[in-house]
């Protein structure tokens, strides 16, 4: 988890090898199987996103989700935290920027 005072780090998830090498160069983002400290049950994407990244891989579809770290005290907690949502958005603008040219 992020403390509140820094930038909120970008972790992505991918369905396919291709997608995971991109997304470890765009900045301040790090994969999801690359977190150091993983407990076993930890990085599990539940709901819609993950049923959406499964369904993508086992159709051979490029997916990829983007999240935003928060603080360790908002994570039982259901309120927004917008810079991790800002931190998602400059990576998603990153992405736009490079496949847009």
């Amino acid at each position: 988890m992020v403390h509140h005072q820094m930038k909120p780090r970008v972790v992505g998830v991918t369905s396919t090898e291709r997608l995971r090498e991109e997304v470890q160069g765009y900045p301040n983002t790090l994969l999801m199987s690359d977190l150091a400290g993983r407990g076993e049950g930890e990085g599990t994407i539940t709901g819609l996103n993950g049923l959406l990244l499964a369904v993508a891989k086992k159709r051979g579809l490029e997916g990829l989700c983007l999240m935003g770290e928060i603080p360790d005290w908002l994570s039982g907690v259901l309120l927004p935290y917008p810079k991790a949502s800002k931190s998602v958005l400059e990576v998603f603008a990153r992405i736009w920027e490079w496949t847009s040219t």
